[in-house]
C-alpha cells in the first residue's frame, strides 16, 4: 500500500470522526430537555435561607441551577439581591 493511500485512509478516518463528534454535539443539544416551569408556588423566606438552598429543595424534575435561574427571573432578582426574612418568593414548579 502506498503512502498516498495510507494518508487518504487516515484523512478519511479523521474526517469521519470529526463528523461523528459534530453530530453527537448537535443531537445532544437538540434532544436535551427544556425545563419550563408549569406553575409557581410561594415560598416565605426564613432566616438563613439562600436562593441556592430554596432552589435545591424545590428541584424536583429539573436541575437546581435551572430552578435557581427561573426563580431569579420570576422574582426579578440578580446575584446581588439580598433575601429578607418574611419575603415571599415565587418558586417554579416543573
Amino acid at each position: 500500500m502506498s503512502w498516498d493511500a495510507v494518508a487518504l485512509r487516515v484523512a478519511l478516518f479523521i474526517l469521519a470522526a470529526l463528523v461523528m463528534v459534530f453530530l453527537g454535539m448537535v443531537l445532544g443539544i437538540w434532544l436535551s430537555p427544556d425545563f419550563v416551569p408549569t406553575d409557581f408556588t410561594p415560598h416565605t423566606v426564613v432566616p438563613g435561607d439562600t436562593m441556592w438552598d430554596i432552589a435545591a429543595a424545590n428541584a424536583i424534575g429539573a436541575p437546581a441551577d435551572e430552578v435557581l435561574a427561573d426563580m431569579m427571573d420570576a422574582n426579578a432578582l440578580d446575584a446581588s439581591s439580598v433575601l429578607n426574612a418574611g419575603q415571599t418568593l415565587l418558586v417554579p414548579v416543573y
